[in-house]
């Protein structure tokens, strides 16, 4: 389960890792918006998920 720490503080680790790869969530509104949907989409994303996803964001984004 060490890969899965959404649960816990799944607010906190969501923000983090949005901001870590791409910014400040108030400066994204609208992909922060996307990258949380997907997440209650799949339930509990693993960390390799998220990282993909926010690194296809960053591609589509040119950041």
């Amino acid at each position: 389960m060490a890969d899965q720490p959404w649960d816990v503080n799944a607010q906190k680790n969501i923000v983090d890792s949005f901001s870590q790869m791409i910014g400040f969530p108030m400066s994204h509104p609208q992909e922060f918006k996307e990258f949380v949907q997907w997440i209650k989409y799949v339930g509990t994303p693993s960390q390799d998920e998220v990282q993909k996803y926010l690194s296809e964001i960053k591609t589509q984004m040119k950041i």
